[in-house]
């Protein structure tokens, strides 16, 4: 038996042999796996851990005191808006009153003077669209710009210094010391002073200036719709409401007018900025007050591109809600 063993062996140890680099290659195979299938799974654990440990910090985090301060600003602005044009809604109501023209032309006869007063009708109510949507986005721009000036400067007084300006642009912070809050930078009446620039537009002569400008565009444009199946969303929009847009918005047209008035150094506000008194002779002029700065202020935002631009962006997008809530109302015609 011991003999068969040896023999056993040796068959085995030669077969091994003549076989060794097969063999080589396999084992060489089998460890590159297992250590790559190790490495994977470390891998994964090393993942695993890193998102938990992110996740955590992230909710350790306290929330971006400017982001949280934006979003509850802008939301305030929106309610502000909605509550201002409900006077704008009454005001345009009153200034392009179709009543009358309702109440004639349903005691009117058919024949010229019903046409007469149909074609009326029409220009009221694309007046009255026409100086909704204006307003609309006029409103809503003005009251955030103006909200979120002034909140920008509440924020800088309620929180200390090395808060408030965490998000400012280096060489902005001015603070007073560490932790120490700041003193008021806008005094209260200039508060309201620049809050005041929405309901100067909604109830002062430029809402009035805006209704008649649309209403004179509109005379011209809206007269000439046919009286037959074209009086379609798509017709109204595309036809007299297109041709409105075209007369107020034209270079040097009267929406740039009403816009102006919107500029606080061209406007009667609630507290008109003092005139700063001169120097004396040799002196140095005197720094501009806080009321200039913000008015210098306001006024770059009215008149910056990129206030043209969304103000171009807001009508354009207020005018397709318009087509679409017609077209809806229509029935879906056009």
């Amino acid at each position: 038996s011991a003999w068969l063993w040896r023999a056993r062996r040796a068959a085995m140890l030669g077969w091994a042999w003549r076989r060794r680099r097969p063999i080589l290659w396999a084992a060489t195979a089998g460890a590159c796996g297992y250590v790559g299938y190790y490495l994977w799974q470390r891998q994964r654990e090393i993942r695993f851990i890193y998102r938990e440990v992110t996740r955590a910090l992230e909710a350790a985090k306290p929330p971006n005191r400017l982001r949280v301060h934006f979003a509850q600003t802008q939301r305030n602005a929106d309610v502000v808006a909605l509550e201002k044009l409900a006077a704008v809604r009454d005001r345009l109501r009153a200034l392009h009153d179709s009543e009358p023209i309702r109440k004639e032309l349903r005691s009117c006869a058919s024949g010229g003077r019903k046409v007469a007063l149909w074609n009326d009708l029409t220009v009221v109510a694309v007046a009255r669209a026409a100086a909704a949507v204006y307003a609309l986005v006029i409103v809503v721009l003005l009251t955030r710009v103006t909200m979120n000036l002034v909140a920008r400067h509440l924020l800088l007084d309620q929180c200390p210094a090395d808060d408030a300006h965490a998000g400012d642009a280096p060489g902005t912070r001015g603070s007073e010391g560490e932790g120490c809050a700041r003193p008021p930078t806008v005094p209260q009446d200039l508060q309201r002073r620049v809050l005041s620039i929405t309901d100067h537009f909604t109830k002062g002569p430029a809402l009035v200036l805006l209704a008649e400008a649309v209403y004179a565009e509109a005379c011209d444009s809206a007269r000439t719709l046919p009286l037959d199946a074209s009086w379609t969303a798509r017709a109204l929009c595309a036809g007299p409401l297109a041709r409105v847009r075209e007369g107020l918005e034209a270079p040097g047209g009267k929406l740039a007018a009403v816009c102006a008035s919107l500029v606080p150094g061209a406007s009667d506000l609630a507290a008109p900025v003092p005139p700063s008194p001169a120097p004396p002779p040799g002196a140095h002029p005197p720094l501009p007050s806080k009321a200039e700065l913000l008015d210098e202020e306001l006024g770059a935002i009215f008149r910056s591109a990129p206030f043209a631009v969304v103000f171009r962006q807001a009508l354009d997008g207020a005018f397709e809600e318009l087509e679409r809530h017609l077209a809806s109302r229509a029935g879906g015609g056009g």
